[in-house]
Order: C-alpha cells, then sequence, then structure tokens
C-alpha cells in the first residue's frame, strides 16, 4: 500500500510512502494462492522488476502457472522486459486505439462472459 510520503516516512519512492507490511501480508497470500481459475494483478514496476520488492510474488503466481489465466499490467518501460520474460504473452497497449475494447472482450470470453 503506498501512501503520500511525510519527511519522517522511512520507506519511500518518489512521493509515496510504502508501508512493508503491506507488502508482507500480500505477499504471504499471493504464496498461499492456488488453483484459482484467473489472477488479475495491476501493476507491476520497477520496485519489483529492479529491485525484486513489492508485488514480486505476482510474477511467481504467472511462472508457476498456478492460474488458468493471468492478466497483469506493467509499466510501458518494462515492455521489453515481459516480452523477453514471457514470449508467448498476449500484450494490449491501451495507448493504441481499440485495444481497451478488445481486451475486454477477449477476458470476457476466456472466463466464459461473453
Amino acid at each position: 500500500m503506498l501512501i503520500p510520503a511525510t519527511e519522517t516516512s522511512q520507506h519511500t519512492i518518489g512521493r509515496w510512502q510504502i508501508l512493508p507490511e503491506v507488502f508482507e501480508w500480500i505477499s504471504q497470500k499471493l504464496e498461499d494462492m492456488q488453483g484459482c481459475q484467473a489472477f488479475f494483478c495491476d501493476e507491476i514496476g520497477p520496485l519489483e522488476v529492479l529491485q525484486a520488492k513489492g508485488w514480486i510474488k505476482a510474477l511467481d503466481v504467472v511462472d508457476e502457472r498456478r492460474c488458468e489465466i493471468n492478466v497483469i499490467t506493467f509499466r510501458p518501460s518494462l515492455k521489453e522486459y515481459f516480452c523477453q520474460r514471457y514470449p508467448a504473452m498476449i500484450l494490449y497497449d491501451l495507448e493504441i486505439a481499440g485495444d481497451d475494447v478488445k481486451i475486454v472482450k477477449d477476458v470476457k470470453h476466456l472466463i466464459g462472459i461473453d
């Protein structure tokens, strides 16, 4: 969880204070997660990719294929990293006209609500 940083904040990224206990809690939940049909994670960023912190366990969920469907969002600056790590992924770029509609349609189809 991120909240605005103050002068007394101990762990910060830019203008945000990080509450380490929240990352610990979600890491445990992600580690315990098994056998779900769909996993949605918003958003993986430099904290995870460059520092192996934050929601890093979310990548374990995807790597280990614990869920049938994995949908993750990531910073545009990390596109090359994710394309190399998951070469078979379907990539949607919300800056491209029509991809917003396409992703909703595709996810609905994958989870059987179309």
